[in-house]
C-alpha cells in the first residue's frame, strides 16, 4: 500500500492498494461526501475492538480475493 498525503498539511488523500490495483479515497477529503456510502469494509480483523461497521455491507478480515489482483 502506498499512502498519498497532502504535502501542505499531511492529510491522507488516498491509499493505493498495489496488490489489488485500486485506490481507497478518504471520504473526508471530498467536497461533497454526505451522499457517499461504503460498499464494503476490509481488513476488519485488524480493527480495534471498539470499531463499529455499517449494517448491510460486506466485511472482510483481509483483502477479498476478487480485489487482490
Amino acid at each position: 500500500m502506498i499512502h498519498n498525503i497532502c504535502g501542505h498539511c499531511g492529510t491522507t488523500l488516498c491509499i493505493e492498494v498495489t496488490v489489488g490495483n485500486f485506490y481507497s479515497v478518504s471520504a473526508s477529503t471530498l467536497d461533497n461526501h454526505e451522499n457517499l456510502k461504503p460498499n464494503m469494509a476490509i481488513y476488519t480483523a485488524s480493527a480495534p475492538s471498539w470499531a463499529v461497521f455499517p449494517e448491510g455491507i460486506a466485511k472482510y478480515d483481509v483483502l477479498p480475493p476478487e480485489l487482490s489482483g
